[in-house]
């Protein structure tokens, strides 16, 4: 606290900053509660692999029908 003489001065100001903070982070966190609470659920985890890979292993069109990364051996 570069301009504050005062002991007790000084302690007001940090608190008054740790207050500041903490409500800016509470409401941080409620925004960010009401966006996941509107978004659809994703893919879990577990099911990324369907996403990426075809039957084969191999990157390219998944079990699900998305064409990623269709390849001459893909098409034939």
């Amino acid at each position: 606290m570069d301009n504050i003489e005062n002991n007790e001065t000084c302690h007001l100001v940090r608190e008054r900053r740790q207050r500041d903070l903490n409500r800016r982070v509470d409401e941080l966190l409620a925004i960010g509660q009401r966006c996941a609470a509107s978004l659809d659920p994703g893919p879990s985890a577990s099911e990324h692999g369907d996403l990426l890979y075809d039957d084969r292993g191999l990157p390219g069109s998944s079990s699900r029908g998305n064409d990623f990364a269709k390849t001459d051996v893909d098409q034939a």
